[in-house]
């Protein structure tokens, strides 16, 4: 039979219950837990960001949002299907002028899809290295950021990056930054 401090002594395990990777990704995306995003009901995202984001792609549906600041910046990213029910993610950063603005057009691709320059800069730099996820990253400026997820054995996550811009592949030795 259950005590009334049973709820109490549950309560306090779980604080000193460690999470890892691992366990978070049980649940999530890998390269969840290189993040440190709030999920954001999309009622509640603020209409100036909605506005910018019907703005660069009116067709979009948006169904989850996340919020986090990273290097200095406020981002929104709000994910969403297009009219061909192509999941599509939109991160949106608020600027110094206090507008906010479509940074990335993010969607999923396989490995089959990145370019044959950008998979060779990757295996150049990061030899073997087998991604879980792949992220293509439109900047909206010319520039693609690939995005290289990985999960070893024990559950640890990396990422890396590779910028394309035109004809030139760039392997990035640190995050992109807006």
């Amino acid at each position: 039979m259950l005590s009334r401090k049973t709820p109490a002594v549950i309560a306090a395990l779980l604080i000193m219950t460690p999470v890892t990777s691992s366990m978070v990704q049980a649940e999530g995306d890998v390269g969840a837990s290189l993040n440190h995003k709030v999920s954001v009901p999309v009622a509640d995202i603020p209409p100036a960001v909605l506005m910018a984001a019907k703005a660069k792609r009116p067709g979009l549906t948006f169904t989850e949002a996340e919020s986090e600041t990273k290097g200095g910046h406020h981002y929104y990213d709000l994910e969403g299907h297009d009219n061909a029910g192509r999941e599509i993610e939109l991160d949106l950063m608020l600027g110094e002028d206090g507008q906010w603005q479509v940074v990335e057009i993010q969607r999923d691709v396989l490995w089959q899809i990145v370019p044959a320059l950008v998979q060779e800069e990757l295996m150049a730099n990061a030899p073997g290295v087998k991604p879980a996820r792949i992220i293509e990253s439109d900047q909206d400026n010319g520039t693609i950021i690939y995005e290289f997820y990985t999960r070893d054995a024990n559950g640890v996550e990396a990422k890396y990056e590779v910028a394309l811009k035109g004809e030139e592949a760039t392997f990035l030795r640190e995050e992109w930054q807006h």
